[in-house]
């Protein structure tokens, strides 16, 4: 809520003077500024410009998973060596974020996904605890599946809202019946109905993780077909989501069709 007012206030100056934004940085500014937050707490302010360097590395990323032949990461070529380094530079924050909270004198209460991380001990051994390069590698996973997707979602969602001004009106008035002028808790989202419609009907349209891929390790059949172990199976969720012979008018942007019968 807080990172959203922020973002609000500069809308209304933009706005006030007439400006257009550009509406995807924005969302993954804003999505940074959430993440930074949930992971890092009080320490956010040293980590969101370190979390524009995670844009070089899903494109590396994503290049690698679409190459047909990606060559193996230890070769030095450009792309390579430009992946490695911005990990390196990533984690290097990371690590020294995980080693001042280790030294910290006086414990800070566990307000944060990091604090969680570092405090959590095995229910039947309570020295059995995450080594800080899990907990690291734990928080990459987290901003590198977490960040660019949830912008992009919410890029698609504002997008549709901006298409569909009905729909505008049908969700300004759920929220002011909902909650006559407060900001939702965590509690209260779950009772906007109509706007989790939109936002189900926006994922479903346009999915931010359109694919994945699995790699079986023993034989399978999958319908009907023999699937040999080790193969590389491509699942494309954007076909899946724009299939009629799942969804009725798939093209159509409809949240009503997530209504409950």
């Amino acid at each position: 809520i807080d990172e959203t007012e922020r973002l609000l206030e500069r809308w209304r100056a933009a706005a006030s003077e007439g400006r257009s934004v550009d509406l995807y940085p924005e969302m993954v500014a804003v999505t940074s500024r959430v993440i930074g937050r949930i992971l890092f707490g009080a320490d956010v302010a040293r980590t969101v410009p370190q979390l524009t360097r995670f844009s070089v590395v899903n494109d590396e990323l994503l290049r690698r998973a679409v190459s047909p032949h990606p060559v193996p990461r230890w070769l030095p070529t450009s792309h390579n060596r430009r992946l490695t380094y911005e990990l390196t530079q990533v984690r290097r924050i990371v690590d020294e974020i995980i080693a001042e909270r280790h030294s910290e004198t006086v414990k800070r209460p566990v307000v944060d996904m990091l604090g969680l991380l570092l405090a959590a001990r095995d229910a039947e051994n309570a020295s059995d605890r995450l080594s800080d390069t899990e907990v690291a590698n734990q928080v990459l996973l987290f901003l590198i599946a977490g960040r660019e997707t949830t912008a992009v979602t919410l890029a698609c969602t504002l997008i549709q809202l901006a298409l569909a001004p009905q729909w505008q009106a049908t969700l300004r008035e759920e929220i002011i019946d909902r909650l006559h002028g407060r900001a939702p808790s965590a509690e209260e989202v779950p009772q906007l109905d109509r706007t989790d419609r939109f936002l189900r009907e926006s994922m479903r349209l346009f999915p931010a993780a359109y694919g994945m891929n699995r790699s079986p390790r023993d034989d399978e059949i999958l319908g009907g077909y023999h699937i040999p172990a080790g193969s590389w199976l491509e699942v494309s969720i954007w076909g899946i989501h724009h299939s009629p012979a799942v969804w009725p008018e798939p093209e159509a942007f409809d949240p009503r069709r997530f209504d409950v019968p």
